[in-house]
């Protein structure tokens, strides 16, 4: 089906076989982590001296200086917050900060887009949905593409369409899995063998042992008894059908 789709195969002509996004919707600013901006604690408390645009709530404030200090880190030298101090003692070395990404957006849903897709609005393929493109799937039987929810997690402001394929094929579109959600058809699963099912800590029971029919048409010629089973449980009885399933355990029998 994949192969069918015009899904690639992973083969020899790429390294990189995974992509983890860990995207923090919500997250921790920036000028308060990774990235220091003296200016703001210089101008804390006055009105923004340039021309700002309006926004949703059009809420602009004043200028706020952060309120963590900052110092250099490693040997490297790089600013780290006071929030992150066990990151400050180990960790600066190990880590690259880009600091040169600006947006033209400036609202909470137009910057999730153009994080996840580089354009501010719904319509264009998102990141997940290109490395999909590029470098296809590693296996043919599963989604190239997942999104993982968890808890009481929510798409980010804008919705499911930052996650969208776009104009690209639709098998590049994502797949969410909320791995830790209720069964979706309440006391559903599938048939699994006993062992399994054990395994899974699951009540062991088989699949039906029988399920048979039998109708006849009393003064009827052209009638004739039908079986789907030759259980020794199927009955006949004139005018009627009956159906009888058996369970090989737990001794329940619906009828």
């Amino acid at each position: 089906m994949a192969e069918q789709a015009g899904a690639k195969i992973i083969g020899k002509d790429g390294k990189a076989k995974n992509v983890i996004f860990l995207y923090m919707s919500g997250g921790v600013s920036h000028v308060d982590s990774f990235d220091p901006k003296p200016k703001l604690r210089e101008m804390h408390g006055k009105p923004m001296p340039v021309k700002v645009e309006r926004t949703q709530f059009n809420n602009k404030g004043k200028i706020f200086g952060s309120p963590f200090d900052f110092k250099k880190c490693g040997q490297s030298g790089l600013e780290i917050s006071s929030m992150f101090p066990e990151i400050q003692k180990w960790c600066a070395d190990d880590l690259a900060v880009v600091r040169s990404m600006t947006s033209k957006v400036n609202e909470h849903a137009q910057g999730n887009y153009a994080f996840h897709t580089g354009f501010p609005f719904m319509g264009h393929p998102s990141a997940g949905a290109w490395v999909s493109y590029g470098l296809g799937s590693g296996n043919r039987n599963l989604p190239s593409f997942v999104v993982l929810q968890s808890g009481n997690a929510v798409p980010p402001h804008g919705g499911v369409g930052m996650c969208s394929n776009g104009f690209l094929p639709g098998h590049h579109q994502a797949s969410i899995i909320k791995a830790d959600s209720e069964e979706p058809v309440c006391h559903r699963r599938p048939w699994l063998p006993r062992h399994r099912e054990a395994h899974h800590g699951l009540r062991t029971s088989g699949p039906p042992s029988s399920i048979s029919s039998a109708s006849t048409t009393k003064n009827s010629p052209t009638s004739t008894p039908v079986e789907t089973s030759d259980s020794p449980t199927s009955t006949e009885t004139s005018g009627k059908t009956s159906s009888h399933r058996s369970q090989s355990e737990g001794g329940n029998q619906v009828s």
